[in-house]
């Protein structure tokens, strides 16, 4: 037993300094993946704003989200103001949110923004 005992020191050294290793691998690829996420999210919150305000611009075409309703008729800047505010709130709780959070968000806003899209198609021949 005392013979293993070294060896024994030895490995388990070595898997703690591999559990370290692996452990900053993961953090900087959860890092990636909320940078990603969050550069997804604002481009597509930028593109639903640009298609949002293209599609207002024609007849019989109204908003259907209050909020946005809301933000439009009540804040200089209208919608812009209120999603650029979104951005930044993201930005200051940017430890809070997890990955999954904002690639949920990201996710959804893209969907939203692909749908803005097929309007704009059907809308607009």
């Amino acid at each position: 037993m005392n013979d293993n005992l070294p060896n024994t020191l030895e490995s388990t050294a070595g898997l703690a300094l591999i559990q370290q290793e692996t452990g900053k691998h993961r953090q900087q690829l959860l890092n990636r993946t909320k940078c990603l996420a969050f550069a997804i999210f604002a481009l597509s919150t930028f593109t639903d704003a640009m298609l949002t305000t293209y599609l207002l611009r024609g007849e019989g075409i109204a908003e259907a989200n209050p909020i946005i309703v809301l933000a439009m008729e009540e804040l200089p800047g209208g919608m812009f103001s209120l999603k650029a505010g979104v951005l930044v709130a993201i930005g200051l709780f940017w430890r809070k949110c997890t990955a999954s959070f904002l690639l949920l968000i990201a996710f959804g806003m893209t969907a939203i923004s692909f749908w803005n899209s097929i309007l704009v198609a059907i809308t607009f021949p």
